[in-house]
């Protein structure tokens, strides 16, 4: 699983290397709903979300184009870390 973590890759060793913002890609539709964008790939839906701002570079002209052949805005919005309100750990094997 990629984590976005060009970026981060930089730091030394002992340095945080979470996930402190995240950059998703809006569409707001003519009834003035928003939904996150994506693009279709082999895998599947892969929604418009990075964690650095080298992928956010990479994403833009897909946004670009997306924007120009919807003929809807497409905006990217920063969110910051907030809380951690679940948190997950693997179950032991049945």
């Amino acid at each position: 699983m990629s984590r976005g973590r060009s970026e981060e890759s930089k730091k030394r060793p002992g340095e945080d290397r979470s996930i402190d913002r995240v950059f998703v890609g809006i569409a707001r539709d003519a009834a003035g709903d928003e939904g996150i964008v994506g693009i279709h790939t082999a895998e599947g839906w892969m929604p418009l979300v990075c964690s650095t701002r080298s992928a956010l570079q990479k994403m833009e002209e897909m946004a670009r184009t997306m924007a120009d052949a919807s003929g809807e805005q497409i905006h990217f919005v920063r969110f910051e870390r907030g809380d951690t309100f679940a948190r997950f750990k693997p179950r032991p094997p049945r």
